[in-house]
């Protein structure tokens, strides 16, 4: 009796050791797979960090520019107009997702000061000087009015500019590398017409297109903007900080 008790639990024993067996090498691969996972999840994150960092120091830096009540609007031009930045509208974008983000202002809310050159700005924050500097001031009725951010296809983000004065519509077209601003395309158009021909009662000016530094048609000019104009987004202009 005892015997066979004892050969009963040999043999459940040596079953119990052939199963483990059997299911270790398993266990040890989904652990491996798990040790795996976890590292790149880490290594992803450790990558990130600095990413984030950057980008809330950025943001941080252009929130302090938006409470300063004495902001030279003129910088970029070596001459000094001062505003008070909490008037004005501004808007906080980020043109590549893998950067930091830009800042741009527009003082429609408040109206240009006498002498103000442009009503809207596109600053960047240096991340070497820690300083925010303005890279682009548009001009005589002439804004910034909207964007395109950049993806798989195109490594570098379009900023877009429009405006009027005296019948004639101006359009600047810039490619942002993160430091500075490339035209891309440019166009002086008199309104009226959809063609090179130039109607001298309106103004005896011709029109002018641009596209990457080459002189071109409408037609020509029209067809490269049409190409690139896709996921166009219009500046969201956020009310000014004081409100």
């Amino acid at each position: 009796m005892n015997r066979d008790v004892s050969d009963s639990t040999y043999k459940e024993q040596v079953r119990k050791i052939r199963r483990s067996a059997r299911t270790k090498p398993f266990s040890l691969i989904f652990t491996m797979l798990m040790i795996i996972l976890i590292g790149i999840a880490l290594l992803y994150i450790i990558q990130k960090l600095p990413l984030k960092y950057r980008q809330y120091r950025a943001e941080k830096a252009y929130m302090a520019l938006l409470e300063q009540s004495q902001y030279n609007w003129d910088e970029i031009h070596d001459s000094e107009t001062i505003v008070d930045a909490s008037t004005l509208k501004y808007s906080i974008v980020y043109l590549d997702d893998d950067s930091i983000p830009v800042l741009f202002l527009s003082m429609h809310s408040v109206g240009a000061p006498y002498g103000a050159s442009g009503h809207t700005r596109m600053i960047i924050f240096n991340e070497e000087t820690k300083q925010c500097e303005q890279i682009e001031a548009g001009g005589n009725c002439v804004g910034i009015v909207g964007y395109i951010k950049a993806d798989e296809n195109d490594s570098y983000p379009l900023v877009f500019e429009y405006g009027g004065r005296q019948d004639m519509f101006f359009e600047h077209i810039y490619e942002f590398t993160g430091s500075g601003l490339v035209e891309v395309g440019r166009m002086v158009d008199l309104p009226y017409h959809n063609s090179d021909e130039i109607d001298t009662s309106i103004t005896p000016n011709a029109d002018e297109y641009f596209w990457n530094g080459e002189s071109v048609s409408i037609d020509e000019y029209m067809t490269e903007r049409e190409a690139v104009i896709n996921d166009y987004c219009d500046i969201d202009w956020i009310d000014p900080v004081a409100e």
